[in-house]
């Protein structure tokens, strides 16, 4: 329960039978329970009455085995998204558009880079990590200062970057905000200059689909997703403009859920699949989903973004996240 006499939520959790202290878990363990935990939909219980709340998915805290640090910050926002850049990679080029800082698990500053200064990594024979040959922990972050970007191989993004060394290679991870990355994907899966309903759609389901992907991470311990249209097209400031972002703010926090069991359904909210056409939809998602040329169309010929999303997602009802 919350600090508060307003509304606040009670929950028990039991193994066996037996009632478990939510705070003698392991953090780990603790937020997948909470990532798990999306509705307790309205039940009578003896004399009193479970009300809806909506719990937020909370971000996994760093769960590296070669690298654990007390006191290590998760991202401050809950709707802070994980997307994989760079995927066992033997070195990557990184830097900033303002002053970088390359700082640990705890926000201490490691070192300073000018902006727009090219910075090379290369990971060890044992592992350990090198910028331009001086020699860094296993993992860290580069953050740009005064909201600036930082680039990943010549591709600019907002938010800060996580790298860090594995057995198998580099990886690269964006930490971003959720409203900014769907303006980023918005654009990489349509084009912007498509009917503003169509693009509202495309943002919903992605959004959907990346929350969805939050709860169910592709790699628990690393990212959420990748960039690639393995799951949605991310590139960056590459692919927004005015009209992406105009789509992202308009239906901002806003998904698809269900009540209808189903395959494409995680703890309630859409895994909103979609593809270029009907063709695309049949062979990749044996039928199921949005083909965003026809949704255009729709849109074009007056049909708003919340009847395309019902005609494509049948069963589901718009919701905000909380």
């Amino acid at each position: 329960t919350g600090n508060t006499t307003g509304p606040h939520l009670h929950y028990e959790i039991r193994q066996n039978g037996a009632a478990l202290n939510i705070n003698d878990i392991v953090p780990e363990q603790r937020n997948l329970f909470l990532a798990s935990v999306q509705r307790i939909r309205s039940k009578p219980l003896r004399n009193s009455t479970y009300t809806t709340y909506t719990i937020s998915p909370s971000i996994p805290s760093w769960r590296s085995p070669s690298y654990r640090t007390e006191g290590t910050q998760t991202p401050s926002s809950d709707r802070r998204i994980r997307v994989a850049l760079a995927v066992d990679q033997r070195e990557i080029w990184l830097a900033t558009s303002t002053v970088g800082h390359i700082v640990d698990g705890n926000g201490h500053v490691l070192k300073s880079i000018p902006a727009r200064q090219n910075i090379r990594i290369t990971q060890g024979e044992n592992g350990e990590l090198y910028a331009d040959g001086e020699l860094l922990p296993s993992a860290f972050f580069i953050q740009a200062s005064n909201n600036g970007y930082v680039a990943v191989n010549n591709a600019w993004y907002r938010g800060k970057v996580f790298t860090a060394s594995r057995t198998t290679g580099l990886l690269v991870v964006n930490w971003i905000d959720m409203e900014p990355y769907i303006a980023s994907v918005v654009g990489g899966e349509m084009s912007s200059s498509w009917d503003m309903d169509a693009l509202m759609a495309q943002a919903v389901a992605a959004r959907s689909y990346a929350l969805v992907h939050m709860i169910r991470p592709h790699d628990r311990n690393w990212y959420d997703l990748m960039s690639t249209t393995r799951h949605q097209s991310y590139q960056g400031i590459r692919t927004e403009d005015q009209r992406t972002r105009q789509a992202s703010s308009r239906t901002e926090g806003t998904i698809l859920t269900s009540n209808v069991q189903s395959i494409h359904h995680v703890s309630g909210v859409v895994e909103a699949l979609y593809g270029a056409n009907m063709n695309v939809i049949s062979n990749s998602h044996n039928g199921y989903g949005m083909p965003q040329i026809e949704a255009n169309n729709l849109a074009k010929n007056g049909i708003d973004y919340t009847q395309i999303l019902s005609r494509y997602y049948p069963n589901s009802q718009l919701s905000r996240m909380n």
